[in-house]
């Protein structure tokens, strides 16, 4: 199993939009040199949606020849279009990847349409694959579902993202050494360690990792009070970095960004069609940002 914090990996893009290839050299190196274990590579933090074919193609290539000798990648193939799906998944299966993550935008198909679809994308590749569902932006996948892949040799896992704790914990009782269940929601990131999570991906982690991992630490060692203050200090500031960015996008990328620019990472551009963050914006988060790990040290 994978354990501790699977950042989902931004794309760092220029002002011309095109991608910030030094940008993310920095990001993923900072990762490993931080022992992360995996990326969730191209989902929704990573800004999917709005990325064209083969911009999201150049960059899973990208990452498999320059870190997977490094770091866990597990890539998205979420398309609208489920025929892209499966092209994109053919265009991944000569790359060195640990899994292939799916999430079924259409927001109103039927399970058993999307059981089939599921299994179809298994027969195409030797990657496990991972389900990945999301209360906010595609169909929302039942904790009972799981039942249908948790013992099948083609799955890995589900990245189950909900802020209902209830629905959390029955989808973890799928959660096993050949089926990891793993939430995404970091704001409840100690109820679910508790419930047994071993893992949990997030956006956050991108300019919130040694605050991620010092929840993790506290709550392993036994001491719960502490990894409960940690997550609330957490929480409130997380709450406190949004911006009319933010608003625009529902993604807080932009803010993510605007902060890896202010630390020397990444250009802080968003994809095209989302809202970049503006320069009083910028200072203004990145000044409560500073200020907060000031205080924190």
């Amino acid at each position: 199993m994978i354990n501790g914090c699977i950042p989902v990996l931004v794309t760092p893009f220029k002002a011309n939009k095109e991608i910030d290839y030094e940008g993310l050299n920095n990001l993923v190196a900072y990762f490993i040199d931080q022992q992360v274990e995996a990326l969730w590579v191209l989902g929704t933090g990573s800004e999917d949606m709005a990325i064209p074919y083969k911009k999201r193609l150049d960059l899973a290539v990208y990452l498999s020849q320059n870190f997977s000798k490094k770091i866990k990648l597990l890539v998205g193939s979420s398309f609208f279009s489920f025929e892209e799906s499966v092209s994109f998944i053919k265009d991944l299966s000569d790359l060195d990847l640990h899994a292939i993550h799916y999430m079924p935008y259409q927001p109103l198909i039927g399970l058993e349409q999307l059981k089939r679809n599921y299994l179809a994308l298994a027969e195409l590749t030797d990657f496990p694959i991972w389900l990945y569902t999301s209360d906010n932006w595609a169909r929302k996948i039942p904790p009972e579902f799981l039942a249908n892949f948790a013992t099948h040799d083609g799955f890995g896992g589900c990245k189950y993202s909900t802020a209902n704790i209830v629905s959390m914990e029955k989808a973890l009782r799928y959660n096993s050494a050949n089926f990891q269940v793993i939430p995404a929601v970091i704001k409840q990131l100690v109820p679910s360690l508790a419930l047994g999570a071993k893992a949990a991906t997030t956006v956050e982690a991108n300019i919130h990792l040694d605050r991620i991992n010092e929840i993790y630490k506290a709550f392993y060692s036994g001491e719960i009070e502490k990894s409960a203050r940690l997550q609330t200090e957490l929480n409130q500031l997380m709450e406190r970095l949004s911006c009319e960015a933010a608003q625009q996008n529902f993604l807080k990328t932009a803010e993510i960004k605007g902060i890896l620019e202010k630390l020397g990472i990444c250009e802080r551009w968003v994809a095209t069609g989302l809202q970049d963050i503006s320069d009083y914006d910028l200072e203004a988060i990145f000044k409560i940002y500073s200020d907060e790990n000031a205080t924190a040290q």
